[in-house]
């Protein structure tokens, strides 16, 4: 492979060497290694985390039901199991082994030999029952009863000795009359409205042929794109750049605002009743009080100031659509703070500067939930910005003055945490960058002063902010944060699929088929899918409502999106390097940004076993961190004069196809 014959630049990841990082990066991997023996011991173990965990000889089984985008009641959720059977001499000791989520009756002949309604908490212990007295030679029915308040009803039984096991042999029904062929818990059924939109291959196909143009023509372009971009630099500096991107983007979410209609987007109208009940009751709600009303107030606080400006200027209906104009806004924020954060760490790379900024201002998930009020676009925003201000603490320019700093993270964290209670995943990197803000030569006690001493600001600052909200919550609902699945606010649901197995998270590719409602199938695929696409339809239920999105660009993108997310694996991997081999404080804590944020869905996925618990866009937080990493891998693809034109024309396509999908139609 031939390298590039240009200078080499300094890489954003090797200009602050500390021997500490390493302590923290291998303290932080013990920390997820001990996660992770508490994860398994709680998927075996606690009823509260509905993992079916495979068990030798028979698999989970769940009955065959259309899969539901729809938020459902909770209540009795019943469903039946059965066998038949011929016993041909006597079962001797034989015994049937059985778990179910959650209770269970186990029938023999209509007669009821086990009964576990008392003991619901029991769920992931098998149940062993001696068949001798009810089995003698002849033709039998095995029939169990599953019942689930909280979610689908779930079985697993066997009996070797008698070549008893849950498969897809056995049938299911909701009433005892009308029986149909079970299905395997790991088999996720696909929901119909996957189908009901451009799959990715096709969309692809119907493309390819101005696709391949445009890839062609801007990887010749390529071979000397940087050498233009420096030659050029003099009047399309990327200070330049990033306003020409700032002021298309929002010329393209402000024309989408006028055609998205008014429920449209996440839980929009739990959010409109927040605001609302603020203005009319001039107070903050209970998280009792309504859908969304667990959140912080912040931004909800803000927008009933600003709802009541509209409304006097305008109807309310249009009132309502411009409130839309405050998750614009943190957006445009977004990739200001990406830009800035790119300009500090590649100072002298304007190429790689333009191609990062442009990547901020085109990732899909910043660009879908910068359309709809809601809270996560300002927790994000606040959040990002924390992030990017510790970069200027671990990497100041030239007479910069830092004293400040751990006030100002203080006052993001706070109004952070005031906005969602997320925001406490981005004190990880601050205390790292807390402890590593410190002069090479410093000694060990006096790192470990100017930890606690900024740490103690820090967190002091953001406790006088925010503290009395979530003290509040533990005098009135008697603890300091309440979610919205939590069955005590007196609002109880569950969706789809209702439990989690291991598959959940070693598989992935079905978003790359069927993108829409991918959350669906498993893990990997659900953020991939609401990372590079809203594949989530911005909630929609039914594909009517969906947003008029260009649907065929955008499932075309999802196929395109293989190309950066290399990029930001590579990125990743080098930044790996540079934390163990140049003790990379900045790199380190671009890791553990992406680390704590990718480790906390995880666990909110594994405890909350919906398919509305994985959305990537949760992270947006961690966004300047993504741009980074992306323009790491970037970076070391394009050294070389092979894979640079290849890799300038995959994004470039990819880049075209994500502005044509969020153009909406009227």
């Amino acid at each position: 492979m031939e390298s590039d014959s240009r200078p080499a630049q300094t890489p954003p990841f090797t200009g602050v060497i500390m021997s500490p990082v390493r302590v923290y990066a291998l303290v932080g991997l013990g920390l997820l290694v001990l996660y992770g023996i508490w994860m398994q011991l709680r998927m075996r173990d606690d009823p509260e985390l509905v993992f079916l965990a495979a068990h030798e000889g028979a698999e989970w089984i769940v009955a065959n039901d259309a899969i539901s985008l729809a938020t459902r009641p909770t209540g009795h959720n019943a469903r039946g199991f059965r066998v038949r059977l011929s016993v041909t001499k006597s079962v001797g000791d034989a015994e049937l082994e059985v778990r179910a989520l959650r209770v269970l009756n186990v029938l023999i002949d209509g007669r009821v030999v086990l009964d576990t309604t008392s003991s619901p908490a029991r769920w992931k212990s098998a149940y062993r029952i001696p068949l001798a007295p009810t089995l003698t030679p002849g033709d039998h029915e095995l029939t169990i009863l599953v019942r689930n308040e909280t979610g689908p009803a779930a079985l697993w039984a066997r009996c070797p000795p008698l070549g008893i096991q849950t498969d897809s042999r056995w049938e299911a029904s909701d009433d005892g009359k009308n029986w149909a062929a079970a299905r395997l818990a790991r088999a996720r059924s696909e929901p119909v409205i996957a189908r009901e939109f451009p799959a990715p291959d096709r969309a692809f196909g119907d493309r390819a042929a101005w696709l391949a143009l445009l890839f062609a023509a801007v990887a010749f372009a390529g071979h000397r794109l940087a050498d233009v971009a420096a030659a050029r630099a003099r009047w399309l500096t990327p200070a330049r750049w990033r306003w020409v991107v700032l002021t298309g983007w929002a010329a393209l979410v402000v024309h989408n605002l006028f055609i998205l209609s008014l429920p449209t987007g996440f839980d929009v109208g739990g959010h409109l009743e927040y605001i609302r009940h603020i203005i009319e009751n001039g107070r903050l709600p209970l998280a009792t009080d309504g859908w969304q009303m667990f959140q912080s107030p912040l931004f909800y606080a803000v927008g009933a100031g600003f709802l009541r400006v509209l409304q006097r200027i305008s109807d309310p209906d249009t009132s309502v659509l411009l409130l839309r104009l405050l998750p614009l806004a943190c957006g445009l924020g977004q990739i200001e703070l990406s830009y800035r954060a790119l300009r500090r760490l590649w100072p002298e790379r304007p190429d790689l500067q333009f191609i990062g900024t442009t990547f901020a201002a085109l990732l899909p998930m910043n660009l879908y939930l910068s359309h709809y009020v809601g809270n996560e676009p300002l927790a994000g925003l606040l959040s990002a910005a924390g992030f990017v201000l510790a970069l200027r603490w671990l990497k100041p320019l030239p007479g910069e003055d830092t004293r400040r700093t751990p006030w100002w993270l203080g006052l993001l964290l706070g109004l952070g945490l005031l906005t969602k209670v997320s925001a406490v995943l981005v004190v990880v990197p601050l205390l790292l960058a807390a402890g590593l803000a410190v002069a090479p030569a410093t000694s060990v006690a006096d790192r470990a002063r100017h930890l606690i001493r900024s740490g103690a600001i820090v967190l002091g600052i953001a406790g006088a902010i925010a503290g009395w909200y979530y003290v509040r919550n533990l005098v009135h609902l008697g603890r300091p944060f309440v979610g919205g699945w939590d069955l005590q606010r007196g609002l109880p649901w569950w969706q789809d699929p209702g439990y989690r197995v291991a598959g959940d998270f070693l598989t992935f590719g079905a978003s790359l088929a069927r993108p829409v409602a991918a959350s669906l199938v498993g893990f990997w695929d659900g953020l991939y899918a609401t990372f590079w696409s809203d594949s989530l339809l911005s909630s929609a239920t039914l594909a009517s409502a969906a947003p008029p999105w260009n649907h065929g660009a955008m499932a075309a993108g999802v196929l395109l999106a293989l190309a950066p997310s290399v990029a930001m694996v590579i990125g990743g991997g080098l930044a790996l390097r540079a934390v163990w081999r140049e003790s990379d404080a900045v790199a380190l804590i671009t890791l553990a940004t992406v680390a704590v944020y990718g480790v906390a869905l995880l666990h909110h996925a594994l405890t909350l076993p919906y398919y509305c618990a994985i959305k990537a866009f949760y992270t947006i937080g961690a966004m300047p961190a993504y741009v980074l990493l992306f323009v790491t891998g970037v970076a070391w693809l394009t050294r070389s004069r092979v894979i640079r034109p290849i890799t300038y024309g995959l994004l470039a396509c990819w880049a075209v196809t994500v502005g044509f999908g969020f153009f909406a139609q009227r």
